[in-house]
């Protein structure tokens, strides 16, 4: 149920936006924010299919949808090494975190090691 009363403002979920995208019916975002929750895509945590890149696949999704110069706010747990917390979530070393942040430009970056 949509419960947001602003006129300026709605909800779009990623069902309906793929079925917008598939009848060339999309608007590009401004902005787009994920805070802890790329790092389960793709280990089936939440019943997705099991996938080794869907962070970056999810990361790429977002590329897509947002405009030219868009700002993309991301937090991810970071470790001194990359692992994979099984099927939870991914933790960042220094190297797949260059892979997440590809083709963006990093305007600012907290680190705050979680391991």
């Amino acid at each position: 149920m949509n419960v947001l009363k602003h006129p300026k403002l709605g909800v779009k979920t990623p069902y309906r936006y793929a079925q917008d995208y598939l009848v060339g019916n999309v608007k590009q975002f401004d902005v787009a924010a994920s805070f802890f929750s790329l790092e389960h895509s793709g280990l089936g945590w939440y019943g997705d299919p099991l996938n080794p890149f869907g962070d970056l696949e999810g990361v790429a999704q977002v590329w897509r949808m947002l405009k030219p110069r868009g700002i993309f706010f991301l937090a991810v747990p970071l470790a001194g090494k990359c692992f994979i917390q099984w099927n939870e979530a991914r933790h960042y070393s220094e190297v797949r975190l260059k892979h997440l942040n590809a083709n963006w430009e990093v305007i600012h970056m907290e680190r705050h090691q979680h391991f």
